[in-house]
């Protein structure tokens, strides 16, 4: 008898012993069988008896069911969480698990799950909107053009400055720190053009590893502007702003800015920073 039944499973027994599956009606024609092969893989769909034809390829479906043990009993949906991707190269083919690598990730410091984000001015306003003090935002390679932006709470970072680029005025808010990213821009505006933006109050905020280069035919141009009374400090920062009627690497009108290491530029030799 190859197949038992009891409480625990139904059991086939042997190979090429089907479950077979008819229309319904009167004709009752069978469309399709499921049976165990000799090699040990499963016939689904295909018909070796009886009336019908062959259903073919099954479509492609968007998860995978993962088996805890042999008998596919409490199996389980693999789907692509955030910052995943599969990569299903088809039938005897394989199937990659990987990092996305395209988007914007938003680690949370209180332990809740990752947030993905698109890449662009869309995506990345809506991280900075959602981060709260400690998170972390982190840009993957590319440059994001859009803006202004403000990092109202936590850490913006990106891979590299090299590869991490915004293309847009930023502004930081009290504790908040820019990381591994460049901020670049080429304009021609009779106002001036800026790259940092020190936040309202008296605010404290870490650049660190950053290339900002600001560019304007027209009018001024400020890697980094303060006028609010804060303190910004800054390690390994390249500020440059060497094109524009009047460029200044730091341009304060009110504020603390510290550059602890880097390159400091202006239109004016020797002349980097502007304070009243």
């Amino acid at each position: 008898m190859p197949y038992e039944i009891d409480h625990n499973s139904i059991r086939i027994i042997g190979y090429n012993v089907p479950i077979k599956f008819y229309s319904p009606g009167p004709d009752r024609t069978l469309k399709a069988e499921i049976f165990l092969q000799e090699d040990g893989t499963l016939n689904i769909g295909g018909i070796t008896t009886g009336g019908g034809s062959d259903l073919g390829t099954l479509p492609d479906s968007h998860f995978v069911l993962v088996a805890i043990d042999d008998s596919l009993l409490n199996g389980r949906a693999l789907t692509a969480g955030v910052g995943v991707r599969f990569i299903d190269n088809g039938p005897s083919g394989t199937f990659i698990v990987g990092l996305r690598g395209n988007t914007i990730l938003l680690y949370d410091s209180g332990g809740a799950a990752l947030r993905e984000y698109a890449f662009s001015d869309a995506g990345l306003t809506a991280a900075l909107a959602a981060m709260a003090a400690g998170d972390v935002c982190e840009s993957p390679a590319g440059t994001i053009s859009g803006g202004p932006w403000t990092l109202a709470a936590g850490t913006l970072r990106g891979l590299s400055r090299k590869d991490s680029i915004l293309d847009g005025e930023l502004t930081v808010s009290d504790a908040t720190a820019i990381e591994n990213m460049s901020i670049i821009r080429s304009e021609d505006d009779a106002g001036a053009i800026v790259g940092i933006v020190e936040g309202a109050g008296d605010i404290t905020a870490t650049l660190t590893n950053v290339y900002i280069d600001i560019s304007n035919a027209t009018g001024g141009a400020y890697a980094v502007f303060m006028e609010s009374g804060g303190r910004i400090d800054a390690f390994e920062a390249d500020l440059r702003a060497q094109a524009g009627s009047v460029g200044y690497a730091v341009y304060i009108v009110s504020g603390d800015f510290y550059h602890w290491s880097g390159v400091a530029l202006g239109t004016t030799a020797l002349l980097p920073y502007w304070t009243p």
